[in-house]
């Protein structure tokens, strides 16, 4: 009897086929793995019985991972030979039969790549690498440091350093649960972002932090960053602070992989660890392009001889709506440059309907002056929009339009006029609904909701065969959400399934 394990999974480094060989091997069953597409699949041979002990006890040990999108068992006829090679890197990444010995006070608590942690512990001025010799003493130190309020300084496997502290604090990067238990005391939490943060990979997931806490703390965000354990001996010491009814510690540290949990699938927003050193050396090379990923994305789809368009949408520096084609490229969107509020208040008041929309807004509202740095963006012309509506940056403007609940708010107007995208008219007549005493909230989706339209209006008249949707912007999952709501059906638009935006 011969049974296929199949995985959907969208991801070139081939991490999984590892896992899948290693508990093949282990069995002594006759297997082969093959990759076809997306496609990955494990064969096994033998009687049912075996199989089905397979099945049972070494399938549930693999890990599921944000590049899975399915997975299928089918009885098939043929052992076919493998066709994979099975990647030879390795990572200290807690996986699900670490944490099955460790609940069952297992000795052996090393992952399946041999690795019991990659943690090091700042102690006595030097940094100390946790062994299975030392962990019990390390352990018992990071825990009452944490215990008594000091902040604690360790290092992962890339060098990266993690500043943890007990309890609260949104000065941090990212707050870390104990359990999974404590999530839902602060944050609102589906399945699927459940899911995504216990995935291999464990991702930063954003989320929304519940009503009574936030009725409770005045000054608590309406959403943060959240992460849970990677290393086996941070899972440890999470699980000791639990025990002592501590439900979350606050880390600062850089993010090496972050996700965004959408309405139809898991969005890879950053991704720094998980890709096959061939593309890891691409994008080392070219950090600051977002062509180079925009190539590997069409190698990604297998779409180098289509008609490709390109959405950059950024946070930081220019957006584009680029065509390209034969090598040949063509940029379709353009920005009007303002250097200054006073200039914004020029333009503005060009004519008398203006002139008497500046003059009714300014008798409620203070209008800011000053400098601006970029106008070349539509995150830059929503921080210009959010300073002159509330009185505050982009932030306010994003927080609020995804703290909205409903699903429509006001149309704002995005047009296109010389060549160039009307600025001024996407400002007046924001303007407009907030003296019409539009709230911000409401006022604030309707500006994002408006350029997930416009987005799709202006593909329509564009012809393409795909629609890349790149740059940092997309990491807002509203922003992302909208767009794949609202682009046209028969357009093809996409994102990277695994090398972040």
């Amino acid at each position: 009897m011969i049974i296929a394990f199949k995985f959907n999974y969208v991801n070139k480094n081939n991490f999984l086929a590892y896992f899948l060989e290693f508990y093949a091997k282990k069995s002594s069953l006759s297997y082969s793995i093959t990759k076809k597409g997306n496609i990955l699949t494990l064969f096994v041979k033998g009687e049912e019985k075996d199989l089905l002990k397979f099945s049972d006890e070494s399938m549930i040990l693999i890990p599921n991972s944000i590049f899975l999108q399915k997975s299928e068992v089918e009885v098939v006829d043929e052992l076919p030979n493998t066709n994979i090679e099975i990647p030879n890197s390795s990572f200290s990444n807690l996986t699900p039969s670490v944490v099955k010995n460790y609940v069952n006070h297992t000795k052996n608590l090393k992952n399946e790549y041999n690795i019991f942690s990659e943690i090091s512990i700042l102690k006595d001025n030097e940094f100390i690498k946790i062994d299975e010799k030392n962990y019990k003493e390390l352990l018992e130190f990071c825990f009452l440091n944490l215990l008594h309020n000091k902040t604690l300084l360790l290092k992962d496997g890339n060098n990266n350093e993690m500043h943890f502290e007990n309890g609260i604090n949104f000065e941090a990067n990212y707050l870390m649960p104990t359990s999974f238990k404590s999530i839902s005391s602060l944050f609102i939490a589906d399945e699927k972002s459940l899911i995504a943060l216990s995935s291999y990979e464990k991702p930063l997931i954003n989320l929304k932090i519940n009503a009574v806490f936030r009725k409770n703390h005045e000054n608590a965000p309406a959403f943060f960053d959240i992460k849970a354990a990677s290393d086996f001996f941070i899972f440890a010491l999470l699980d000791r602070l639990y025990e002592e009814n501590i439900n979350f510690v606050s880390v600062k540290s850089q993010i090496l992989i972050k996700a965004s949990v959408l309405d139809n699938e898991i969005l890879v927003t950053n991704n720094n660890l998980f890709l096959s050193s061939n593309e890891k050396l691409i994008l080392k090379k070219n950090r600051y392009s977002n062509l180079s990923k925009f190539g590997l994305i069409c190698d990604e789809y297998n779409s180098f001889n289509d008609k490709n368009l390109n959405i950059y949408l950024t946070k930081f520096r220019m957006d584009n709506i680029t065509l390209y084609q034969n090598n040949n490229s063509i940029n379709f969107l353009k920005f009007s440059e303002f250097k200054s509020y006073d200039e914004i208040k020029e333009a503005i008041t060009k004519d008398e309907i203006g002139k008497k929309l500046f003059e009714n807004f300014t008798k409620k509202y203070n209008f800011p002056n000053g400098e601006i740095n970029n106008s070349q963006s539509f995150y830059a012309i929503f921080d210009i929009s959010s300073k002159i509506l509330f009185g505050k940056d982009a932030s306010y403007l994003i927080t609020n339009a995804k703290d909205f609940i409903g699903k429509k708010g006001p149309s704002i107007d995005y047009l296109i006029s010389n060549s160039k995208f009307d600025t001024i008219k996407l400002i007046k007549s924001a303007m407009s609904f907030k003296l019409a005493g539009v709230s911000d909230k409401i006022l604030s989706f309707g500006i994002v909701q408006s350029l997930a339209y416009f987005l799709s209006d202006f593909s329509d008249d564009l012809k393409f065969d795909n629609a890349f949707l790149t740059g940092d912007l997309f990491e807002e999952r509203l922003i992302s959400n909208l767009i794949l709501n609202v682009f046209s059906k028969n357009k093809s638009v996409k994102f990277s399934k695994y090398f972040g935006v």
